[in-house]
């Protein structure tokens, strides 16, 4: 069947009677308008809601489309004011709601929008074309990126329930719930309810990211989640790089001891790599060519050890001016909270700032300075022709401040309790590889216990006692 909006008493958009049944020639002069359709024997009548004061006709099967459309060409030429519209979308005749003019290189369009679908189009210009079939391209396109993935639960996007194409994927998938069936459908709906587990277990956004996203990188290989055998001939076949499919196995790992599969893990020889240690002079140019706030937050990052995250995070309430201490209260990766003593010069730097984000010196952003902190990186480079810079990361602030409190004290401890953690083993990391040489420190010497206070204060560390001298040392 073929539907026809036969237009009421008064509508606008074009009258009831442009349609002409095919086969019988009418004669119609612009100030008439098309005889009406009857409705043939048997042909069944119906209303429609979304139409003002019509009713849809439908005509028997051998009235076609075209042959349709043909007779309201000729109406529509003897009435050129008139444009016959319809929605592209669900076929409706109206009424639609004018908004706005596109203007072209061929002229202003009028944009519509749908009534009954909420859908957005614009109509054929009548200078440039007479042909009344469909309208011209939309002005809107309905967004092929599927919302069914553990990084969309994430996300802020929304779906007008009225796009009936962009809201197919909005059924694809079927979560876990109360009732006790669990019915995910493929492997988007795995990873999405692998995804909300996560989330309900309180692990960091970034953490559920990153996985639903190695996870999605099997899948498209053409992995199956459920079928270990299958992961492990994607990750046999393809050419991956050893650090990228060390984090495929450890996130699959995981996949699998949530849903219970039996999966003994994949061998991958990682070593990770030894971090870039830059001089003084690369650090202090560097901090030197950004700007205000982001000078401040890498004085923080040198000064503290804290993560970048942590750093994020620190608020005016969690820097003690008088006592020249910053409190990390929002730890990162189950690490502790912690207080660290800075420089009278950091602090000034801190007071200086503008109050931007009300509480907080910096944006909570997780990307917040990444594209300056790039670019300033590079010109750095650039302008001294060392291309070392450009090895410089926000982490890299935290692996010098470690191995400078291992340094300093001599104690393992001393440094895990700078840097948060909770293991030992998780310290070690940046103090492997510390050899320390007689001329990587200061030595002092003290006669009387005043001298020996005024050394300890400047931050030296007793040694031993010779010919009844108490020996001190500092790293340089």
């Amino acid at each position: 069947m073929f539907e026809v909006g036969v237009q009421g008493k008064g509508s606008d958009p074009l009258d009831a009677s442009c349609s002409a049944v095919p086969g019988q020639s009418q004669s119609v002069a612009p100030s008439q308008s098309c005889p009406p359709i009857d409705p043939q024997p048997g042909a069944e009548v119906r209303s429609q809601g979304g139409f003002r004061g019509a009713s849809p006709l439908v005509l028997p099967d051998v009235v076609e489309p075209s042959a349709y459309l043909a007779n309201a060409a000729s109406c529509r030429k003897s009435n050129p004011s008139k444009e016959l519209q319809h929605c592209p979308e669900c076929g409706s005749s109206g009424p639609f709601d004018k908004d706005g003019i596109r203007y072209t290189a061929q002229g202003p369009i009028q944009r519509f929008l749908c009534r009954n679908c909420s859908y957005r189009f614009s109509e054929t210009s009548i200078n440039r074309d007479l042909n009344p079939g469909p309208m011209e391209k939309p002005l809107q396109e309905t967004s092929k990126h599927s919302l069914n993935n553990g990084s969309a639960l994430l996300s802020n996007r929304q779906v007008c329930v009225a796009l009936t194409r962009g809201a197919k994927n909005l059924i694809a998938t079927e979560i876990k719930t109360v009732a006790g069936e669990t019915t995910p459908t493929g492997n988007s709906g795995l990873i999405l309810e692998f995804a909300w587990h996560m989330k309900k277990k309180g692990l960091a956004d970034t953490t559920i990211k990153n996985r639903s996203k190695l996870l999605n990188l099997l899948a498209q290989k053409g992995a199956n989640l459920m079928d270990a055998n299958s992961v492990e001939t994607v990750l046999a076949t393809e050419t991956w790089k050893i650090p990228l499919k060390h984090e495929l196995v450890a996130a699959y790992y995981a996949f699998c001891k949530y849903r219970k599969v039996a999966w003994e893990k994949v061998k991958v020889n990682y070593e990770p790599k030894q971090v870039y240690t830059p001089t003084e002079e690369e650090i202090n140019f560097l901090i030197g060519r950004c700007g205000k706030r982001l000078a401040t937050f890498l004085m923080i990052l040198r000064e503290t050890g804290a993560r970048k995250g942590e750093a994020l995070k620190i608020r005016y309430a969690d820097v003690n001016s008088n006592t020249n201490e910053i409190s990390i209260n929002y730890p990162e990766k189950n690490g502790k909270s912690r207080k660290v003593k800075v420089t009278e010069r950091t602090i000034a730097m801190i007071n200086a700032l503008p109050k931007k984000h009300g509480d907080n010196l910096f944006s909570t952003n997780p990307h917040a300075f990444d594209s300056t902190f790039n670019y300033t990186r590079k010109a750095s480079a650039d302008k001294l022709q060392n291309p070392n810079i450009r090895l410089i990361h926000f982490h890299t602030f935290r692996y010098l401040r470690g191995r400078k409190e291992y340094r300093k004290h001599k104690d393992v401890y001393e440094a895990k309790y700078l840097l948060g953690h909770k293991s030992i083993l998780s310290t070690q990391r940046y103090t492997e590889g510390e050899e320390f040489q007689g001329d990587e420190y200061y030595s002092a010497e003290a006669k009387t216990k005043e001298e020996a206070k005024q050394l300890i204060e400047a931050g030296y560390s007793y040694v031993t006692d010779v010919d009844g001298f108490k020996l001190f040392s500092k790293p340089k």
